[in-house]
């Protein structure tokens, strides 16, 4: 007599899944960062984890409407590549990588949308290209989220009204530390100011110790949550957004 097995719904996140807990036609959720330097006092995985992070907090909101992927980690780093241990491919092989991952994805988990909810900057341009691409080939969508967006922008003003955007500096600091303190070496935190455009020049040539922006020794961990809470808002806007043009 064959055994009977009923669907959980405990996760929605596919490394967790088994093939009879899959359900498609949900709103996938790809988390994408990097793996490089962040000064002396963030980790490698800075970017990767405040991405799988915003997509963790999205899922508990959606719960069984989304499917979490396993995060990118490798991705497009080169302008580190002075500091030891950052690690990086080619725009071109991650703008293949990426467009083969949502390819395979439409294909096999039938999705309503697949959004690629990304937290380094230097990933962006490679992830506008990728999702027209797609989108120009598939009726199913696919979406570059950027967590600092263009909306998310404004309201960060109000939260650092002294700084922009940063790289290692206040901002994705204050986020680590309300993500996890235990991740960031608060020891190692100095005040500093590294103005300079990555476009054009490498991470070295701005700042020896690998920050871009201003760094802080004040870090407002309240302030770090308010900025998530932002961006996951902001998240679930753009899904609800895309949920209706598909319906």
């Amino acid at each position: 007599m064959p055994v009977s097995y009923e669907p959980s719904k405990q996760t929605v996140k596919l490394a967790e899944l088994t093939t009879l807990d899959f359900v498609p036609n949900r709103v996938v959720l790809i988390p994408i960062g990097s793996i490089e330097q962040h000064g002396p006092h963030l980790p490698y995985a800075t970017d990767t984890i405040i991405a799988e992070y915003v997509c963790n907090v999205a899922e508990k909101v959606l719960g069984d409407n989304v499917l979490v992927m396993p995060p990118i980690y490798y991705s497009c780093s080169m302008e580190h590549r002075d500091f030891p241990g950052t690690v990086f491919v080619s725009p071109r092989t991650f703008l293949s990588y990426v467009q083969d991952l949502v390819e395979s994805v439409i294909e096999t988990c039938n999705p309503r949308a697949v959004f690629l909810v990304n937290a380094h900057a230097g990933n962006c341009e490679i992830l506008d290209l990728v999702s027209r691409v797609l989108n120009y080939k598939h009726t199913i969508k696919t979406y570059h989220y950027y967590i600092f967006n263009e909306r998310v922008k404004l309201k960060l003003r109000e939260l650092f009204p002294d700084t922009l955007i940063d790289h290692a500096g206040v901002i994705e600091t204050s986020i680590i530390a309300a993500i996890d303190e235990s991740l960031m070496k608060f020891e190692r935190i100095v005040d500093v100011v590294r103005e300079g455009s990555l476009r054009l020049y490498r991470t070295k040539e701005i700042s020896d110790i690998g920050v871009v922006g201003r760094l802080t020794r004040n870090i407002d961990i309240e302030k770090g949550k308010h900025l998530l809470e932002i961006i996951v808002n902001d998240l679930l806007a753009q899904i609800e957004r895309a949920m209706q043009r598909r319906d």
